[in-house]
């Protein structure tokens, strides 16, 4: 079972993300910088399988806006952050 999870992505590049029972405004006070997109954060895995080898891939979709920080989603932006940020893995 997947439970929903927020995220910030601050101005420094930092990302911090929680859970969906935490305001966005009680997580912008960590000294990462001025939060920039803010919302809503769902991770998914995709299995392949290369010369009988299973590979799998996470990818990330953010979406939303935060309500208590008046931030919504860069969506695609905000994606590209996480990934560099929190899964090191380059969008290409």
């Amino acid at each position: 079972m997947m439970n929903k999870v927020k995220y910030i992505v601050f101005d420094s590049g930092d990302v911090v993300i929680f859970s969906a029972t935490i305001d966005h405004s009680t997580m912008r006070n960590t000294g990462r910088g001025n939060p920039a997109g803010a919302g809503f954060l769902h991770f998914f895995i995709s299995d392949t399988v290369e010369g009988g080898k299973r590979n799998a891939h996470v990818s990330v979709m953010c979406y939303g806006e935060s309500v208590s920080l008046k931030l919504k989603s860069r969506e695609k932006l905000d994606e590209e952050k996480v990934n560099q940020y929190v899964l090191n893995n380059h969008l290409r």
